[in-house]
């Protein structure tokens, strides 16, 4: 069975998914949990890190590094000078 089909959803409340890097030994991949696209990210990511979905767009923090996990990013609010 191929790694990507191993892919497991992870994260609170389910939310983002989670998945080993790839067999070739490069980047960590991941699917995204708008699109269910691939999205390659850095072996060198650090939790919290934004990053973008090649397919659908969306913007995907990065909530774990190992097992590498994506959820949609928080929208970003108003701080209304505070």
């Amino acid at each position: 069975m191929e790694q990507r089909q191993l892919l497991q959803k992870a994260g609170a409340g389910g939310e983002g998914y989670a998945a080993p890097a790839d067999q070739a030994g490069g980047d960590p991949l991941a699917k995204c949990p708008e699109c269910d696209g691939e999205v390659t990210v850095g072996g060198d990511a650090v939790k919290g890190e934004i990053v973008s979905c090649p397919d659908c767009g969306a913007e995907l923090e990065v909530t774990e590094t190992k097992p590498l996990a994506l959820a949609l990013a928080p929208e970003a609010e108003e701080d209304w000078g505070e």
